[in-house]
């Protein structure tokens, strides 16, 4: 065989092995960039997509058929600034997490914010705060806050009248981080509560990542 024929086959050859090797090192990047939405939700079948934040600098995942709602501050002069996500099941409307964002301009201890859940528990028996400890979260110290209470909602989708009282329970996690108080909250009815956390809330609360 000519030998030219025989250099353009291994040229093509060899072009073919880096092109391979380049298209793996590109998929193992981007493998380990989503590391934490995959892992998540490995034993599951559930799909996840992620919501990111840079102004808020955080990001999470959640179920594919969950729906988002985001609120933005108001264009109006306000003393701080305050965003919130909310995510909710579309297959069960009770199980929701919500992320909210404060700016704070004198940022508060970690002693401060246990104090006011401890305080709150006190002077507001009904919001149904049964445990607060400190511990860490998403690599931050937090403060975690567990309850179970009463809640009240409007049967509006069915067209009922009226209010019906229900059981909620969840847990709620306060961090201080880079002059930005966060609050996750995490939910479901209380009937459902342990097949929601099973199979949604620990996932996408494991999820969370500060960006920055």
């Amino acid at each position: 065989m000519d030998r030219r024929i025989i250099k353009r086959i291994w040229d093509d050859k060899m072009s073919l092995q880096r092109k391979i090797a380049t298209t793996a090192l590109i998929t193992l990047l981007l493998s380990i960039g989503f590391a934490g939405a995959v892992e998540a939700f490995s034993n599951n079948d559930v799909q996840p997509k992620t919501f990111a934040s840079e102004e808020c600098g955080f990001s999470i995942s959640y179920p594919k058929n969950w729906e988002n709602e985001v609120y933005l501050e108001g264009d109006k002069p306000q003393v701080y600034r305050s965003n919130s996500l909310i995510l909710h099941a579309t297959e069960d409307p009770a199980a929701s997490v919500t992320v909210l964002v404060t700016e704070v301009t004198e940022a508060p201890t970690l002693g401060d914010l246990k104090r006011y859940y401890e305080l709150r528990a006190k002077l507001f028996p009904d919001v149904g705060i049964t445990d607060i400890k400190s511990g860490e979260f998403a690599g931050s110290k937090a403060v975690l806050v567990k309850f179970t209470r009463n809640s009240f909602y409007k049967e509006t989708g069915t067209g009922k009248g009226g209010e019906e009282e229900s059981k909620w329970k969840g847990t709620t996690i306060g961090m201080i981080k880079d002059g930005f108080f966060y609050r996750i909250s995490a939910g479901s009815h209380l009937e459902t509560y342990d097949e929601a956390n099973e199979k949604y809330l620990e996932k996408i609360l494991s999820s969370f990542q500060f960006t920055h």
